[in-house]
């Protein structure tokens, strides 16, 4: 279950904005019989569904053992997407299931400058990450000009080590998402909520240090 999906003539597909980012519609793939899409993780093939709670999403009938997409949990699924949500409310341009050129990291979710450049990677980090893997990863973008923001809903050990916000899911009737702890390492930011805080980031500017994206971002009608 992901996402997004590969069209061989409208390039890379995105189930979470209207237009798919390629101008279609939903209904231009959903049960059309003959539609051929693949995954962007193992490229394999896939279909549109939606979900019993209206979420737009893409499936394998199969799922494969090597496609990180596929064997992502719902709450993975979840939390990415309202990240994504979160950082359009405010303004920016997010893309999901964003990778390099090189395939050495892939962003859960991608945030893009003004001038359509990659800035920040939203990473939903609900599985056990030990402190080294995570400056690991996070080096790994950095190296690219990608800064990175890890979120998850627990204290974890990682969290001390990495920018992080904690976000625990939504409880009872409360639909908010609402920050407990996180981006001490990123400076004088301290939102109440996922969206007040990328509200908050907007006018600030960019932390560019180090070499500038040395690879390509796959996204917007673009596939391989």
């Amino acid at each position: 279950m992901g996402y997004t999906a590969i069209h061989r003539d409208w390039g890379r597909l995105d189930a979470s904005v209207e237009d798919l980012g390629c101008g279609r519609s939903w209904q231009d793939i959903h049960r059309v019989q003959g539609m051929v899409l693949s995954c962007p993780g193992g490229r394999g093939r896939v279909f549109a569904r939606v979900s019993q709670h209206s979420s737009r999403h893409f499936y394998h009938q199969a799922r494969p053992d090597n496609c990180e997409l596929a064997n992502e949990s719902p709450e993975h699924h979840r939390l990415k997407r309202e990240l994504a949500m979160a950082a359009r409310a405010a303004g920016w341009r997010a893309e999901l299931e964003v990778a390099c050129e090189a395939r050495n990291w892939r962003a859960d979710v991608m945030v893009f400058d003004e001038q359509g450049r990659p800035f920040m990677a939203l990473e939903a980090q609900l599985s056990p990450m030990a402190p080294d893997e995570a400056r690991m990863r996070t080096e790994r973008y950095a190296a690219d000009g990608v800064a990175v923001c890890w979120v998850g809903p627990q204290d974890r050990p990682w969290q001390r080590v990495v920018p992080t916000l904690r976000v625990p899911f939504p409880t009872g009737e409360s639909r908010s998402w609402q920050v407990r702890h996180g981006m001490a390492l990123c400076g004088p930011w301290a939102p109440s909520t996922v969206s007040d805080g990328f509200r908050r980031r907007r006018g600030r500017p960019s932390d560019r240090s180090g070499p500038r994206h040395r690879h390509r971002c796959l996204s917007r009608g673009q596939a391989r």
